[in-house]
């Protein structure tokens, strides 16, 4: 427990499964440690059918190091897969410092987060080129947080169209087959 808590920020807690008041606790410690951004992760239903419940919550609220100015963001085209054009809100950086990369099938930036190790990696497939040939042809590594000694710096003036992202999955069936 004490491992869990020190190294994982997790916690160990024995809970009666069949007290509707236990998927309460787990969906209050969710919330809070996701800023209230996931609220409800288990049902009472699924704790009362449960023998042990594993659950974790990754929030990642990155703010930009270079922050994209108000107002730069304008609604512009964008330019989707097939030729079709849609209108969005566009954000714009003019000048984002050794942010340009590359390579055979795409061109691209290196967006860091403030105050982060993790990067937010911007790529333009070539012309013919799709986003599954660009993810085929490169190994993330290579594109690197900093560049090899050698390489040019390029700034990069960005327009990229406003977004968030959210995912969930389950691991029942990965970790059944765990065993």
């Amino acid at each position: 427990v004490k491992l869990c808590e020190s190294v994982f920020g997790a916690r160990a807690a024995s809970l009666n499964f069949a007290d509707p008041k236990a998927a309460a606790e787990i969906n209050n410690w969710v919330k809070t440690n996701t800023n209230g951004k996931i609220t409800d992760i288990v049902t009472p239903k699924m704790v009362a059918d449960a023998g042990v419940i594993l659950t974790n919550a990754v929030y990642f609220a990155g703010k930009w190091h270079n922050e994209f100015s108000r107002s730069e963001t304008r609604d512009e085209p964008f330019h989707k897969p097939g030729g079709v054009t849609k209108t969005v809100p566009m954000m714009h950086h003019p000048r984002l410092m050794a942010a340009y990369r590359s390579g055979s099938n795409f061109e691209g930036a290196i967006l860091n987060y403030l105050r982060s190790s993790v990067f937010f990696y911007v790529l333009l497939p070539a012309p013919g080129k799709t986003p599954k040939d660009v993810l085929a042809s490169f190994d993330v590594y290579d594109l690197g947080g900093r560049l090899a000694p050698g390489e040019a710096e390029f700034d990069v003036d960005l327009k990229l169209p406003r977004f968030s992202l959210d995912f969930s999955a389950s691991l029942s069936d990965d970790l059944k087959k765990m065993g």
